[in-house]
């Protein structure tokens, strides 16, 4: 290794002819050309020359300390340091004005570049070895490089910038391998680019675009980590996508992103303003999926993919402005606005299933949304779920205009949804243990009724459509209406049915086949309303609510009407028509039937939980009144101790209590036990 200093004036750095080469500073000439294994020195003995590098040149070491003259690189033309230092010189210029490349590609693991106020106009840093980094560091004053390449010997090599922050004045571009970047920020100014060509290529560490600046993006660009910063300054995203494989902070309200691909598994992008993106958000992770937090607004004019069906979270508004694909698996937190100026389709072969964890759901004035298909979409939640996705002033399955016609919606556990629009699903409704609230709202579903274990709630779930649909055994608790146009609503398996809360209506206007599956309806809470219109006969109804409205028509009960609890009182316009009337709750307990209205037992009848103290049973009207019970001839009867209070059961047999008392009003009942009938042979 030898020392090799600037003595030859104005001329070429590779010149052969000539003293150009000193061994000391301001020694005499006629050394050789140096090579990678030489220190090359330009000081002040070299004078304020400009020397002009024509042909490829190396050295090990590059310093221009005390040198007052000027440097050049000429076009097209790389000088190669291959080892630890570049240093630069405040009183030298540096011509801007050539593509020649100073590069640190000579395969060293560690280089220190020097700046005094200097800009580097092209350098290109990194290794030839494959899998080996090399670390720059940035020293000295208002480091500042006009273009910038990152390439190493492979992908899997990289480049690790340390120091202070480096300012790029035109164009910063990485063709293979990473840029790892410590220096702080990258900071453009002027009017820039940025680039890198493949998925291998990333640069962290985030960048700064100052007031006045700009960034163009000419390739798709990789940022693995870092902030993102304009301050001010413009972008233009051109058609190339932003790719962040590491988590980025994103401060960049002032610009719009074309594309942006997020693919960090498992982590959360940070907002520090707004995001706004002019065509696509794609979230292209494994299961665990991306998140976002700062709360604040991303507007995307495009579509929502997410290929890999992993899951996004939403700290604040998702707005979607444009039209597009909203093609999701998993949605949580935040609000989703459909707010676009064309038609926006939910999901897709790939993702059938939208499954949401507290998100709200809106879609905003007349905006168009639909989903891919009513029979293979699900809207599935696994957290609380807000839907306001219906503006138009009715419930009817009419696609299009300002509502989403819904597929199936399946309403998982410990979930408190809410509909604050009239909604509609084409397919099934289906809940685990969840709740559907919306006061004066109604989901309108013309697919299957089922749950697993409950659904609650304040909406009205309308169920309708035009063909045969079922209705699963399990615990409802809303407001029901049957409203089909055609088919029925049939009961699936023998089981029990479990409907009412305080205050609830079962409302049905069409048929409802309880009888096929032998179904028993269990009315649950007081008070109760039964409004069926249609006349649809019930297999067994159990009562263990106190208050009964009943509506529309009889209540028919094909089998047993069995009363426990502590009471029941039946109101409304109309009785009840069964064929067994059964009661065994031990001591008081009082049947009440609305005065002048008709009830009748055709098969039947056991009340059997009278005691011979004053805690008995009681068939009593609602008022002084007489209700109107008849049990049919040739029922048979077993009261123990049953009061009879104001009832006129004189349109049937007679009432026989054991035990009990009756009112001077009641008709046609008597105290003791049923005379029996006995045969004899007549011999005459």
């Amino acid at each position: 290794m030898a020392a090799r200093y600037w003595v030859g004036g104005t001329a070429n750095w590779d010149t052969t002819a000539g003293t150009k080469w000193a061994l000391t500073s301001g020694g005499a000439g006629g050394q050789a050309i140096p090579t990678s294994a030489d220190d090359v020195f330009f000081d002040a003995a070299s004078g304020a020359v400009t020397v002009s590098v024509s042909a490829a040149a190396s050295c090990l070491t590059l310093n221009f300390t005390g040198y007052t003259g000027t440097f050049t690189i000429n076009n097209g033309i790389t000088t190669t340091v291959f080892g630890t230092a570049i240093t630069l010189a405040s009183g030298m210029t540096y011509d801007q004005t050539t593509t020649g490349i100073l590069s640190t590609r000579g395969n060293q693991a560690a280089i220190t570049i020097t700046f005094a106020g200097i800009t580097i106009p092209n350098l290109t840093i990194g290794r030839n070895t494959a899998g080996q980094l090399q670390t720059v560091t940035i020293s000295g004053t208002t480091p500042t490089i006009k273009n910038l390449v990152i390439t190493n010997g492979a992908a899997n090599a990289g480049v690790i910038l340390t120091g202070p922050a480096i300012t790029i004045t035109a164009s910063l571009s990485n063709t293979l391998g990473s840029l790892t970047n410590s220096t702080g920020q990258i900071i453009f100014s002027g009017a820039c680019t940025i680039s890198s060509s493949a998925s291998s290529a990333t640069i962290s560490g985030g960048f700064i675009v100052g007031s006045g600046s700009s960034l163009q993006m000419t390739s798709d660009v990789y940022l693995q980590t870092g902030t993102v910063t304009f301050s001010g300054g413009t972008l233009n995203a051109g058609a190339f996508t932003l790719f962040c494989p590491g988590i980025i902070t994103f401060n960049t309200s002032t610009v719009t992103w074309y594309n942006v691909t997020l693919q960090a598994t498992g982590q959360i992008y940070i907002l520090s303003s707004v995001l706004n993106i002019s065509n696509n958000l794609t979230i292209s992770t494994t299961s665990s999926g991306v998140g976002f937090s700062g709360g604040f607004t991303i507007n995307v004019s495009g579509s929502l993919l997410q290929p890999s069906g992993s899951p996004l979270g939403l700290s604040g508004i998702l707005n979607m402005l444009g039209s597009g694909l909203i093609d999701c698996a998993n949605i949580s937190g935040g609000t989703l606005n459909i707010n676009g100026t064309g038609t926006y389709t939910i999901g897709s072969a790939t993702n059938p299933t939208l499954t949401s964890t507290g998100l709200t759901i809106n879609l905003v004035g007349t905006s168009v949304a639909q989903v891919y298909s009513t029979t293979a979409h699900t809207l599935s939640t696994s957290g609380n779920l807000t839907l306001s996705t219906n503006n138009t002033p009715t419930g009817a399955n009419i696609p299009g205009g300002s509502q989403i016609i819904w597929g199936n919606i399946s309403l998982l556990s410990n979930q408190s949804n809410t509909i604050t629009y009239n909604t509609t699903a084409l397919g099934n409704l289906t809940s685990a243990s969840a709740t559907l609230n919306g006061v004066g709202r109604t989901l309108y579903v013309a697919g299957n009724l089922s749950v697993t274990t409950i659904i609650g709630g304040t909406a009205t779930i309308e169920l309708n459509g035009a063909v045969n649909k079922t209705w699963g055994a399990g615990t409802y608790q809303n407001n029901i209406i049957v409203n089909k146009s055609g088919g029925a609503i049939v009961t699936t398996a023998a089981g029990t049915i479990t409907w009412g809360l305080a205050n609830r209506t079962l409302t049905m206007n069409s048929p409802v086949n309880f009888l096929t599956n032998t179904t028993t309806f269990t009315l649950l809470g007081t008070p109760l309303t039964i409004n069926d219109t249609f006349g649809n006969p019930f297999f067994n109804v159990n009562i263990p609510a106190s208050a009964l409205n009943i509506n529309g028509g009889v209540m028919r009960i094909n089998s047993n009407l069995t009363l426990t609890g502590t009471g029941a009182t039946f109101a409304g316009a109309f009785g009840w028509d069964c064929n067994n009337l059964i009661c065994s709750t031990a001591g008081t307990f009082n049947i009440t039937l609305q005065e002048l209205l008709t009830y009748r037992t055709r098969l039947a009848v056991s009340i059997t939980g009278g005691l011979a103290t004053a805690a008995r049973p009681t068939i009593t009207s609602s008022t002084s009144n007489l209700a109107i019970w008849t049990l049919d001839p040739g029922a048979t009867q077993t009261l123990i101790y049953v009061n009879g209070t104001n009832i006129n059961s004189s349109l049937g047999q007679t009432v026989w209590t054991f035990g009990g008392t009756i009112s001077a009003a009641t008709k046609n009942w008597n105290v003791g036990t049923r005379p029996g009938t006995s045969a004899y042979t007549f011999v005459n």
